[in-house]
């Protein structure tokens, strides 16, 4: 039997790729960089969730902590807002804050802590922080359970500003559009 000069070159060739393809042999990888400080630009759904959970979770525990703890004055609802709410939010709180200004020895819009759900407190505590929905990785919806003396649910949403999770909106019985659309109301009607 004749066989061409080249059939062992092929066959040793044939050989081999067939080795490296059960070896599974590739190229060497590159060894993976990781850039430190470099923005974020996807992360999947899940993994928002957790995100948001935790933030939500620091903010009304950081609450918590501060009312509950008595030695430590309760904290200021300005500075409070400025450092856990959305932009938006803190424009509406400043425009109701004048609007009650005009009027001093009045009650004002808030008769009553939105973020205690009462005028006083005995011990406050929150639980089941859920997330319910998260669109565009930019906004989110959440639920939870706030105590004070009784169960308040509570349904926060959430946006993300300067690749921070803040509070755009806060959803109470005494508010079932939110407190956001109460002052708007309220700054309608003060001009």
């Amino acid at each position: 039997m004749y066989l061409p000069h080249s059939y062992p070159l092929s066959l040793g060739l044939l050989s081999c790729g067939i080795a490296c393809l059960l070896l599974g042999c590739s190229h060497p990888k590159q060894p993976q960089r990781t850039i430190p400080n470099a923005p974020i630009t996807r992360i999947d759904a899940s993994n928002d969730s957790a995100v948001v959970a935790q933030r939500v979770t620091e903010i009304y525990g950081f609450l918590c902590k501060s009312m509950n703890d008595s030695n430590v004055e309760a904290p200021d609802r300005a500075a409070f807002e400025q450092r856990f709410c959305s932009r938006a939010w803190n424009e509406e709180g400043k425009k109701v804050a004048q609007i009650d200004a005009r009027h001093p020895g009045d009650i004002g819009l808030w008769e009553y802590d939105y973020w205690i759900q009462a005028q006083d407190y005995v011990r406050l505590s929150f639980r089941n922080v859920r997330v319910v929905s998260i669109e565009n990785h930019q906004t989110a919806r959440v639920k939870l359970i706030l105590h004070n003396g009784e169960d308040v649910p509570l349904e926060l949403k959430m946006v993300k500003e300067q690749g921070q999770w803040r509070i755009d909106d806060l959803t109470d019985a005494s508010n079932p559009h939110g407190i956001r659309a109460t002052q708007a109301q309220y700054i309608r009607e003060n001009p």
